[in-house]
């Protein structure tokens, strides 16, 4: 793990198992640190519909916040975002930022 400041909005997980990442298994989950409970963000079907509270993918590899999701993960330092693909899951916080 490498120490950051902020959340990162681009996701590449590597693959595991089977040598490729099934986005269809894919949650992604904000938990903000003011106690608001936690946010499933909607996945949509690229950058064209972003909205706040959802994400796309960017190529077969990447999954990427939409801007104003992204923003609002960034300006919360304390919160808490969990990408879960099938039985891979990442957690990532402010003070501990996958590379």
């Amino acid at each position: 793990m490498v120490q950051g400041s902020v959340l990162r909005c681009t996701y590449s997980p590597e693959p595991t198992g089977s040598g490729t990442v099934d986005w269809n298994k894919a949650a992604v989950i904000f938990e903000p640190s003011n106690n608001g409970g936690l946010e499933s963000m909607e996945r949509v079907p690229n950058a064209g519909p972003c909205v706040d509270g959802a994400y796309y993918l960017e190529d077969e590899d990447t999954l990427s916040l939409c801007p104003a999701a992204c923003d609002r993960v960034r300006m919360d330092e304390a919160g808490k975002l969990t990408l879960r693909i099938g039985r891979l899951i990442v957690v990532t916080s402010a003070l501990s930022v996958w590379p």
